[in-house]
Formats: C-alpha cells, structure tokens, sequence
C-alpha cells in the first residue's frame, strides 16, 4: 500500500479517470461479472480487511477507489505533522509510522482504529482532514492543559466519539468558560467521554449534573468518567445517571477536600451500588471504605 501511495502521489497521472500506472498503461481487464456490479464492489468495499484483497488482486479495484487503510491517524500540530501508523498495537515508533503531508495526498484514508484530533488541527478537520476520509470508527479529541475556543470545537463535536480532557477548558469568545452539560449536549455520538476537573471548577455548578441527566443523546455512551470531582454535583443527581445509564462504565472520583456530610452522602450510593450488585459504576474518595471499594472495584469489572 505504501508503495502505490508514492506512485499516486508522486509518478502516476491520472487521464479520462485511469491511473497511469509507471511502467505502463492501465490494465484493462475483462470480469466474469457485469461491468456495473464490478464497479458497484470496487466503490462500496465492505471491510479494509476486503478492500486490501481487492486491491492486490486487480489494479482496477485501486484505481477505480484509492484508499490507503490504516490503523491511526494523528496530527501532532496542522497537517503537515499528519502521522499514520499501519497497526493497531502501534506505540507511535517511527519503524511501523509514516509521516504524510494531507493536502498532497491524493487517496481516501480508511482509518480502522483511532482518528486523534487535538487544539491545533480541530482548526483544519472540516476543511482538509474530513474530505479526506473515507471511513472511520472513532474521533478522538484529547486535551492536555489547553483552551480550546467553543467556535473551533463545535465544527468537529457531531463527528466524535472519544473526548478526553485533562487540565483543559472550552472557551467562548467573551471568554467565558463553556458548561460541561453544554459540551456533552452537542457531542451526539460520543462514546468514551473522560474529564479530570483537578482545582477547576468553572465548567459545573449544583446544576449541571441534573441537566446531563436530562440529555436524550447520551444513552450510547459506553464509558462516562470523571475525576478530581469537587464537592459539587448533588449525590441524588449522580444516582439518577447512574440508574438511567446501566450500560455505561461509569467512574466518579472525588478530590480529597470534601466534608464528612458528602462522604456520608457518597457512602449511601456505594451501598446502593453494592446491594444492587450494578455492574457499571465504581465512586472513589480518599479515605473510603477499602473493602466497600474492593466490592464495588470487582462488581465493576465482571
């Protein structure tokens, strides 16, 4: 695959829709099938695993749809950092890593694993890294002590699955500091949602985790964690998500400055955690309950 990458990008032209091949002309071959049903298949690959076959079988399956399949996708910065890694075990080493510049690649990218986006390259998804796509499983976005401006994010938040935050805000243009129901409301398709608060609070008040209750899109979340929580979020409120949401991982953990009347309050949820032996949620504080905690640990990861 790489090597017909490097040939599409840089030898072959491409002239009335064929791909002028180095060495030679485009093959012309003669299928057993109908042309239409031919191009039908060559158009609409079921899986990467099928398309790969294809392409090594007959030139006309690359032709007719250039698709370089990879594992990941990430860009460390704007598109010229675009790193691809072929495996799905790929710890980001250069040996299984290529580094692509994206408004020179002339394929479609099928990326079967993670696509990573982060503060940078959200300014450059919807005009060059989506119209490069062909498929994809999950949008990833990370925060790591950015801010990252509320017009820049919403251009990407129905595409992601996966938003990860740590020391990190979501900033209006009066500078004020986007509610974390406000990014949950407008993120339909997320799957895996992790935010760790640390000493920020500006993002939740008493009401927010009643009105993420309310939310009608987020009964596909398949894993819901939040961590350095603040004594803030009504305990009621955190029951109700959990009891609406069996079928999500749910993890809150709490800072280690909260008062004896919350832990009382938390301790009241484990024990409901625990007596109704739910599989799906684990509450962590400092000075817990250590074999109310081995309980609820285990029940979490049957």
């Amino acid at each position: 695959m790489c090597t017909a990458i490097s040939v599409v990008d840089a030898k072959s032209k491409i002239i009335n829709g064929k791909i002028g091949w180095s060495g030679g002309p485009s093959i012309k071959q003669l299928f057993l099938l109908h042309p239409s049903i031919m191009y039908y298949i060559a158009k609409n690959p079921s899986t990467p695993e099928v398309y790969n076959k294809l392409i090594q079988s007959c030139k006309y399956f690359f032709e007719k749809m250039a698709i370089f399949v990879a594992s990941d996708l990430y860009t460390t910065g704007m598109y010229e950092k675009t790193k691809i890694c072929l495996y799905i075990d790929c710890r980001h080493h250069t040996k299984c890593c290529i580094n692509v510049s994206l408004n020179k690649l002339s394929t479609k990218i099928w990326v079967t694993n993670i696509l990573g986006l982060d503060k940078e390259n959200i300014l450059t998804f919807s005009s060059l890294i989506f119209p490069k796509l062909f498929r994809w499983n999950n949008i990833q976005l990370d925060g790591f002590s950015d801010n990252i401006m509320y017009d820049d994010f919403k251009k990407v938040a129905s595409f992601l699955t996966d938003f990860s935050f740590w020391r990190s805000q979501i900033i209006n243009n009066d500078g004020s500091v986007v509610m974390l129901d406000k990014i949950l409301e407008i993120t339909p398709n997320i799957k895996e949602f992790y935010f760790s608060f640390w000493d920020d609070i500006s993002m939740i008040n008493p009401a927010t985790m009643k009105n993420i209750c309310k939310l009608k899109n987020l009964q596909n979340v398949e894993s819901f964690r939040l961590f350095h929580i603040p004594e803030v979020f009504n305990v009621d409120d955190l029951s109700t998500f959990v009891k609406n949401h069996q079928n999500t991982k749910i993890v809150f953990d709490f800072v280690g400055e909260i008062s004896e009347e919350y832990k009382i309050q938390l301790d009241a949820l484990i024990d409901t955690v625990i007596e109704s032996e739910v599989h799906n949620c684990r509450i962590q504080y400092r000075g817990q309950n250590e074999e109310k905690y081995k309980i609820m640990n285990e029940l979490y990861h049957l």
